[in-house]
């Protein structure tokens, strides 16, 4: 009620966030108190479209249901089809990279993530070496939040809360894709079968895509797909806003 009727009230997200940070779940699940928030703050942000305030706890919440590792079958089917979506897996390939590369989705590794089995067993389950749980969850959820930010700045051009929250999504699938694709060198060969130490060298000159694979790769797919949609808009601030966002890639996540 506080934050309907003033807007940006940081005093009322800021104690919205600690209540929550008082619920969090203890047994590695997610709560019934955790999704309803989650749908609604997509709600809120997707009508609040220059409040940060909102975008910032939906981020609490995103991290906070990233560490319970299991969740319920109607978020998981729901999490794994925007990872359908995020992965382009219809056409069976994930996205280019600069050098003109294509890695091939391998449905041995993606097919745990895709397929309909449960997420939320008692038992771990594992995908080629790293865990299933807290990691394909955060992706899953950073996916359907990538998604949800390419549609939000596309309906509402020029507001520049929606770039700065896709900012927060960047970074944090750029340090998953890292951590994920630590594991999968453990084998000889990557998605595109090349060996790896050959990949490398054939891709020297787009790092930031190539050598972190398919979730970076797929990351900057749409988001080079965001901004050449942004280029042509004939809202002038949504072109401010596309070649700011623009410089921060270039000059801060991709250094």
């Amino acid at each position: 009620m506080a934050a309907d009727k003033y807007a940006n009230n940081y005093y009322a997200w800021n104690h919205r966030m600690w209540v929550m940070s008082t619920v969090t779940p203890k047994t590695g699940c997610i709560s019934e108190v955790h999704l309803m928030e989650w749908s609604s703050s997509e709600a809120w942000i997707s009508t609040h479209v220059s409040e940060y305030s909102g975008m910032q706890y939906r981020q609490t919440l995103l991290n906070q249901m990233s560490s319970a590792g299991h969740t319920t079958d109607q978020l998981a089917a729901l999490l794994r089809q925007a990872l359908r979506k995020f992965f382009n897996t219809s056409n069976g390939w994930c996205a280019t990279s600069e050098n003109g590369i294509k890695e091939k989705c391998s449905l041995s590794i993606l097919e745990n993530i895709l397929c309909d089995s449960p997420v939320d067993g008692e038992a771990t389950q594992f995908v080629n070496g790293f865990e299933w749980g807290p990691d394909i969850l955060r992706l899953g959820l950073l996916a359907y939040e990538m998604i949800l930010s390419t549609e939000l700045i596309l309906l509402y051009p020029g507001h520049e809360a929606l770039w700065s929250h896709r900012r927060f999504v960047l970074h944090s699938l750029r340090c998953l894709a890292k951590k994920i694709h630590t594991h999968l060198n453990e084998f000889s060969k990557d998605y595109s079968g090349v060996p790896v130490t050959k990949a490398q060298k054939l891709s020297e000159n787009s790092e930031n895509n190539f050598e972190l694979g398919p979730v970076w790769t797929s990351t900057m797919f749409h988001d080079e797909q965001l901004l050449e949609k942004c280029s042509s808009s004939s809202e002038d601030y949504q072109k401010k806003m596309s070649n700011k966002h623009k410089r921060w890639m270039n000059e801060i996540l991709l250094r």
